[in-house]
């Protein structure tokens, strides 16, 4: 989906206008589903947290990705932005997400598009899941952003 591509420029952006573009920042180019697991891994390694979640995946199955792969990251009182959470397939994989894990969140409202909401528990995420939902979608190709 060429529509969905954006430069590494393009997201340093609001980075560098911020003065937040710093060694404390790194970028990870790919596709969710192949570079969410390295960078996963690497926070496990280091047993680094995360404090606050910025989501967007715009689809079912990069939010997915997105939560299977990082939410059990975020430290307890971390938050959570889904930027778009006005995207039914958005919303609709975050509410299955909770469902499955048994949570209940407050939603609060950003803006018309984007909703957040803090992590009040942890949460062992269900990997068996996620590896057979890997098992059943279309295979994308980790070369190509």
């Amino acid at each position: 989906m060429q529509f969905l591509k954006v430069s590494l420029e393009d997201v340093q952006e609001p980075f560098r206008e911020l003065g937040l573009l710093d060694h404390g920042v790194a970028f990870h180019k790919g596709f969710f589903q192949h570079s969410l697991p390295p960078l996963r891994q690497k926070f496990l390694a280091n047993e680094k947290r995360i404090a606050l979640l910025r989501m967007d995946g715009d689809m079912f199955e990069s939010t997915m990705d997105i939560l299977y792969n990082l939410y059990d990251l975020v430290a307890v009182g971390g938050c959570i932005i889904i930027d778009d959470f006005s995207i039914p397939e958005a919303r609709e994989a975050v509410a299955e997400f909770l469902k499955h894990h048994g949570l209940t969140v407050e939603y609060v409202a950003i803006d018309e598009a984007a909703s957040h909401f803090c992590k009040e528990v942890d949460t062992k995420v269900d990997s068996a899941w996620y590896a057979d939902f890997n098992t059943k979608r279309t295979t994308t190709n980790s070369a190509t952003p």
